[in-house]
């Protein structure tokens, strides 16, 4: 998983001239992560997709270029990851990425021809949020009153030692090229997820944090489990709770809609959740470190759990003020078990 010569096109071409839009319309994009499939869906990722009530107009659903003759007012894009549409070279070097976000660009170029506003809500899992990041740099000069690019990323990897990519001089590596998305003039929310459990070296699973631009509202959050394990169906596992009640907070807030029944997911999922994080604060771990590729040295840590941490994460401190539970309306991230932390 070193270079990638797919990732070696990513441009951010200047953009085109279309009409002032007369109206807006959603479009989820959903973004698997290298093996994951949509259907059958192996992770959250999947099912967010089957369970979103919006139209698929993804590649397989008619022309590439083209969208339904009566277009609605909500759409989805949905992609299996790299490694199961374009095998060895998916997994190793990211192939396939380039061409299925050039997809998502030809479908965004059409809706702003037709004279939307596209307003762009993407989840994607380690390469699948690799895969957005690429995205904003293809759709960077287009101004936000015409495209708003929502991101929710999972657990960004993109498959390239941290050594590898700091001696990237030439922008071959995934993590090189889309560790700077600050052009984009319309990435207007972000909310990267981050598992805190260290993964070895030789598995190519350092996460990514890039440079955003300065308009983008940002928020980085440290959850439990590792890595994809994070992200599978959402039961009595703490982890894949948390990842599924944060993900549908971020996607449903900007407009993205779901029919929760459709998997028995229909519940009070922050009830249950809540009594799983109160039990993990306190619960006692082996402290851990995460390494990153970043632009300043940048771990992710949990600490041991001690009576200074009131909160395993900011989501965690959320909750708690929601549901009534604490009436501090200040939040300081050093009173996090969980957190990123930039030496």
């Amino acid at each position: 998983m070193g270079n990638t010569s797919s990732a070696s096109y990513i441009r951010e071409p200047e953009a085109e001239e279309f009409p002032q839009p007369s109206s807006e319309i959603t479009v989820s994009v959903f973004w698997c992560g290298t093996a994951g499939t949509i259907f059958p869906h192996a992770t959250q990722v999947g099912m967010f997709s089957r369970m979103s009530t919006a139209t698929e107009i993804s590649k397989g659903y008619g022309d590439i270029e083209c969208l339904p003759e009566k277009i609605p007012v909500e759409c989805k894009i949905s992609f299996d990851g790299c490694g199961s549409t374009n095998g060895a070279a998916g997994v190793l070097f990211g192939q396939g990425l380039v061409q299925q976000c050039d997809e998502v660009v030809l479908k965004v170029k059409a809706l702003l021809k037709a004279g939307y506003r596209v307003k762009l809500n993407c989840l994607g899992l380690s390469r699948g949020a690799v895969a957005i990041l690429m995205l904003a740099k293809k759709l960077a000069q287009y101004p936000p009153t015409h495209v708003e690019l929502n991101c929710c990323l999972f657990d960004p990897v993109p498959g390239n030692l941290i050594t590898s990519s700091s001696w990237d001089l030439l922008n071959q590596t995934l993590a090189r090229q889309c560790m700077d998305v600050s052009s984009s003039k319309n990435m207007a929310n972000v909310l990267a997820i981050y598992t805190y459990k260290p993964i070895p070296d030789f598995a190519f699973h350092a996460p990514l944090l890039p440079k955003y631009p300065p308009q983008a509202k940002v928020e980085e959050i440290v959850g439990l489990g590792c890595h994809q394990a994070a992200m599978y169906f959402p039961t009595n596992d703490a982890a894949c709770l948390l990842s599924f009640a944060i993900i549908r907070e971020f996607l449903s807030s900007h407009g993205s809609s779901f029919d929760y029944g459709k998997l028995g997911l229909d519940f009070d999922v922050e009830k249950e959740l809540l009594e799983q994080l109160e039990a993990e604060l306190v619960r006692d771990k082996v402290p851990t470190t995460r390494f990153t590729h970043s632009y300043t040295h940048t771990v992710i840590e949990r600490a041991s759990a001690s009576d200074k941490f009131k909160y395993l994460n900011s989501y965690h401190y959320k909750l708690k003020l929601k549901r009534g539970l604490i009436v501090e309306e200040t939040f300081d991230e050093s009173s996090c078990l969980l957190r990123i932390v930039r030496l």
